[in-house]
């Protein structure tokens, strides 16, 4: 359950809509960075894309017909490990990150921005952002 402080950052903060995606590029050896790709030119931070999901944002994640699949505040956490032994996903490639989203698994949740077409979703960016 989401504090009272958190109900009201969700409906005050600036709202973006985009679609979800794992951002990479050379020599990042595989890396990714969860983000939002937004739909409006006009809503890049900083004059850049795509926007990085950040803990403290909310989060909503829309399935293929429109419907929420999640949502929430953003609360990574470090993907569990074993020794050498970390939470893997059953991506067909070498993608990774060190964090997840709490409370799901770190396969459903880089699956998410890694699926195509990208899924749908609106991050709430919190008031002065």
């Amino acid at each position: 359950m989401r504090s009272r402080k958190s109900k009201i950052e969700w409906t005050e903060g600036k709202v973006i809509a985009g679609s979800l995606h794992g951002f990479w590029e050379q020599g990042m050896e595989g890396r990714i960075e969860y983000t939002l790709e937004p739909d409006n030119p006009a809503d890049r931070i900083d004059g850049k894309r795509p926007i990085r999901i950040k803990n403290g944002q909310f989060l909503k994640i829309f399935d293929g017909d429109g419907r929420i699949l999640w949502q929430g505040e953003i609360n990574y956490v470090s993907r569990r490990h074993w020794l050498f032994f970390y939470e893997k996903h059953d991506l067909p490639n070498g993608i990774w990150h060190g964090s997840k989203q709490k409370g799901l698994t770190y396969g459903q949740w880089i699956a998410w921005f890694w699926q195509k077409p990208p899924l749908r979703a609106e991050l709430m960016l919190p008031p002065g952002a």
